[in-house]
């Protein structure tokens, strides 16, 4: 498969140059079989927003199964026997085991224990406009992912060494499934308009996980090539992960 020229170039400037922090000794992350893995095809998957709330968690459910569909082969083809994302929705986040998330204004979605956990609010329900909700269950699906390759223990172990170190790693991570979103994005995206599909990130500041420019660099570079062999962030260069 030939890849396109914006990608190779995009390559060039994400791995051509040098980290601050290079991680070594972690071939789960930097090697990972998910990397090598074919495009998920996600296929009659017609994803239709209805504005009552039984008609959004249907909605819901719906694309949570279009993902696990599309996602289970390529899992399987590198090797990774896990159980597939279930889904868990109420009117505040559910809580995660002995976890219990801070009080959320509107709608989110999160990944805990492999179980995407929105908080469903009258945004998401009111809406017929679904993109800010792909983006957000992507980006909790993309963690799903990580969790499923064995990247999220993986990184677990890393040597932490100074703050610095530490934050970098961090932002490698959250980087990666914003890419994982992106790819996931790809297959449900369909024929909505595109030039705003980035803008729900927007008001994502600059934070643990990256600043808004690295963000959106990352979500659509899974985009555009829609498999998961251009997420390594984990061999990026510094700048690429600040």
């Amino acid at each position: 498969m030939s890849i396109p020229l914006a990608i190779s170039l995009s390559s060039a400037l994400l791995f051509s140059g040098t980290a601050a922090y290079p991680v070594n000794g972690a071939p789960g992350l930097t090697a990972n079989a998910l990397y090598a893995r074919t495009k998920p095809v996600i296929s009659a998957c017609v994803l239709s927003k209805g504005t009552t709330e039984a008609a959004t968690r249907g909605y819901l459910a719906k694309l949570v199964r279009c993902l696990n569909t599309a996602w289970a082969p390529v899992l399987r083809s590198a090797g990774f026997k896990v159980r597939p994302a279930s889904l868990a929705v109420a009117r505040r986040m559910p809580k995660c085991g002995g976890y219990s998330p801070d009080a959320m204004v509107g709608s989110a979605a999160l990944i805990c224990e492999r179980v995407i956990r929105v908080q469903l609010g009258p945004d998401w329900v009111r809406t017929r406009d679904d993109r800010a909700i792909l983006v957000a269950v992507g980006k909790a699906y993309g963690r799903y992912l990580q969790e499923a390759a064995g990247i999220d223990a993986a990184q677990r172990k890393l040597r932490r060494g100074d703050r610095n170190e530490g934050a970098e790693q961090g932002r490698r991570y959250g980087l990666q499934s914003d890419c994982l979103a992106g790819v996931t994005l790809k297959g449900v995206w369909g024929k909505r308009p595109g030039t705003r599909w980035a803008t729900p990130m927007s008001g994502f500041g600059r934070g643990f996980e990256g600043t808004v420019a690295n963000r959106r660099s990352w979500l659509k570079r899974g985009f555009a090539a829609g498999a998961p062999s251009v997420c390594n962030t984990w061999v990026a260069t510094s700048k690429a992960v600040a």
